[in-house]
């Protein structure tokens, strides 16, 4: 039998994670280092006044360093939170000063803003997202972990607002299975490579 686009997510979500889970604390460190390094670079990212980021969880892309020299460059710093809204579960944004005082551990075990340090900021307001993925492919294509959080997210931001991902080089695949809700990122950056679309 033929595997479904659904199937074939799943099995790629459970290799990426797999691989996740293994990844030494010094690869993560330098490599992470590297890509922030890049973000930090873009043109795009230096002319925001809001940007969103994503909080690290095990893993990931660490973003700790690119949201403390937001914050030290003065620009407006948002995280998501998974907020119910009427009785469906959604992303929302939410600005912070400060990630130790303003960020609890809540949703998954992600790192959120504290019940009394919710300040939202509506996605049309942000300049800059920096968007977390299991997968990407050459075609600006991402795959999440399915509840399809950043895809709804990614349809409330203006046009020019810009969108980059960011992953581990090993998180990058030729063509990735996709449906009609998966929305497109304009730009991916790894340890080794940057890639436009």
């Amino acid at each position: 039998m033929k595997e479904t686009i659904y199937e074939k997510k799943q099995q790629l979500r459970k290799n990426i994670l797999q691989k996740r889970q293994k990844l030494a604390a010094d690869f993560l460190t330098k490599n992470s280092q590297k890509i922030i390094a890049q973000v930090l670079d873009l043109p795009e990212y230096q002319e925001s006044q809001i940007v969103a980021s994503y909080v690290n969880i095990k893993g990931e892309v660490m973003t700790r360093n690119f949201i403390n020299k937001s914050l030290q460059a003065g620009k407006k710093v948002v995280v998501p939170i998974i907020l119910d809204i009427q009785g469906q579960k959604n992303i929302a944004l939410s600005q912070i000063f400060s990630p130790e005082e303003d960020l609890a551990e809540r949703t998954m075990g992600i790192l959120e803003p504290k019940p009394d340090k919710i300040r939202i900021i509506v996605p049309k307001e942000v300049d800059f997202l920096l968007i977390p993925g299991l997968a990407f492919d050459y075609h600006g294509n991402r795959l999440g972990f399915g509840a399809g959080y950043y895809d709804r997210l990614l349809l409330k931001l203006r046009i020019d607002s810009y969108t980059a991902a960011i992953a581990f080089d090993f998180q990058l695949f030729n063509n990735l299975p996709t449906d009609d809700q998966d929305q497109q990122i304009k730009s991916l950056i790894t340890e080794k490579r940057k890639l436009i679309f």
